[in-house]
């Protein structure tokens, strides 16, 4: 396929990035697509320009402190809308949806918190330090029950999961072996600093805890619960324990096939070819489960810029949520209110505190609520995301940013791009539009479109900036239906 340069700077900031905005293009343009791509995979040097505190969600105006998880969820859709750092939010996207914890059961943001954090800090580094990691991970424990897991009467709800979805993935163990591995596992449980009731206590331990730079909540091993006996595990037998049994798991050929699958189709497409996989796996072996060399060999392959996989997956609610306010470039106004020097104690201001809420409640309707996966398998991609529920709820987001009633900033926002591309004429707006959205469209949509807008008024609608959010909201709408714009 033969794609141009910002044709190849787009696809990355899709699939690799959530969205392609008009600056982010610009600059990626200048930079070129090899910078472009270590930009994307080195973002550990790269400052994220996301200042928001979780806490400030929690703490609030009356002085109560409230941790439910969907505050950190709040929390989190900031951060992805503001983030200069995508990458690492797309493959903490990625492993939230693999290793599925749910705030359905582990009830605590302050849990939930540190099992964002853990598959954050571990996203693209070694797939044995991420899985020993969430294998310890306060959430994981309580949501698989491997706190009660104790010699004697090992649970196997962990056990199972870490092999069947985790790592081999179905049909590549015995039910031996899952019994063997709850063994290994046994001895795990959690402690907490925070009380679950109480907020005058709760904020009392929560001050206690930053001042002491001690963590809010943790796992605990105990020797003594542990079952130190020999087990045989995919035909090894020896006294197994969990850091012996994690790793004979992730050196396993076939969790590197079953991950590099995974990780294929998040960013590729579904269904790879069997030469594909066996290509990414070997990468996955040579550099010892290196998350970060296995994207590079993603994006180095061929396939990943054929007519396969350029612009032919579906977006998920968060490609297509985040994605449109990004290309908006709200980001940056998205703090508007709150004040720079905010520390923990400092309750969020209203308007980023807004924006949060639109963001979680927008994807939470197109069917995917962050931090709440349906179950331990996670979400279903692909053409799950667009039944008729669902695209009507991304048709209903148009109405989010322009109409009768709503703000006119993104009437303003729109009306400045159009200005600063000289737009003359309904046709050159109805060309800032396509471009802004970064989506291809037919030569009759786009005349579908442009006649539209002729109906609202043309022009002279534009020329007031309430007025302009009316007549935009439908031609946006109409934009927003396009197959192609479902695409990424």
């Amino acid at each position: 396929m033969n794609l141009s340069t910002r044709d190849q700077i787009t696809h990355l900031l899709r699939r690799l990035g959530l969205g392609a905005s008009a600056s982010e293009i610009a600059a990626c343009e200048k930079m070129g697509v090899p910078k472009t791509i270590e930009w994307l995979l080195d973002f550990e040097k790269v400052d994220e320009g996301f200042p928001v505190n979780p806490w400030e969600f929690c703490f609030q105006e009356d002085g109560q402190v409230l941790t439910d998880p969907t505050r950190i969820g709040r929390w989190w859709a900031l951060r992805l809308l503001m983030t200069k750092r995508p990458l690492q939010e797309r493959l903490t996207l990625f492993w939230h949806d693999h290793f599925a914890v749910s705030g359905a059961k582990v009830e605590s943001g302050v849990i939930m918190l540190v099992h964002l954090e853990t598959l954050r800090s571990h996203c693209n580094g070694k797939f044995i330090d991420l899985l020993g990691a969430v294998t310890k991970d306060p959430a994981m424990i309580q949501w698989l029950d491997n706190d009660q897991s104790v010699r004697g009467v090992p649970n196997e709800n962990f056990a199972r999961e870490l092999l069947e979805l985790f790592t081999l993935g179905i049909g590549n163990y015995s039910e031996t072996d899952v019994k063997e591995c709850a063994r290994s596992l046994t001895g795990w449980s959690l402690r907490s600093v925070i009380p679950t009731v109480g907020a005058n206590s709760a904020r009392a331990r929560l001050t206690a805890a930053f001042e002491s730079n001690i963590p809010l909540v943790a796992s605990t091993y105990s020797d003594g619960y542990h079952d130190p006996g020999m087990k045989t595990i995919l035909g090894e037998t020896k006294a197994f324990d969990t850091d012996s049994l994690l790793d004979k798991l992730a050196k396993h050929p076939q969790t590197a096939r079953y991950i590099c699958g995974k990780l294929w189709e998040f960013f590729a497409y579904p269904n790879p070819e069997k030469a594909v996989i066996d290509r990414i796996a070997k990468v996955f072996q040579s550099t010892d489960g290196n998350i970060k060399s296995v994207i590079k060999a993603i994006v180095d392959s061929p396939e990943f810029w054929s007519e396969k996989c350029v612009r032919q997956q579906i977006k998920s609610p968060v490609d297509f949520t985040i994605s449109i306010i990004r290309q908006l470039e709200l980001g940056d106004a998205a703090l508007r209110g709150r004040d720079p020097k905010s520390d923990w104690f400092t309750p969020i201001s209203q308007y980023p505190r807004g924006v949060s809420e639109i963001l979680l409640s927008a994807m939470r309707l197109q069917g995917m609520f962050l931090l709440y996966p349906p179950d331990v398998s996670g979400w279903e991609w692909g053409n799950a995301w667009v039944s008729p529920a669902m695209m009507m709820e991304r048709g209903k987001f148009a109405s989010y940013l322009l109409g009768p009633g709503r703000g006119t900033g993104t009437a303003s926002l729109i009306l400045l791009r159009a200005r600063d591309a000289g737009a003359k004429s309904v046709e050159d707006v109805i060309d800032v539009l396509i471009d802004m959205f970064d989506v291809p469209v037919t030569a009759t949509q786009r005349e579908i479109l442009i006649r539209a807008l002729n109906d609202e008024g043309g022009l002279a609608s534009l020329t007031e900036v309430q007025k302009a959010s009316n007549a935009l909201a439908p031609v946006v709408k109409l934009l927003f239906a396009t197959p192609a714009f479902h695409l990424c």
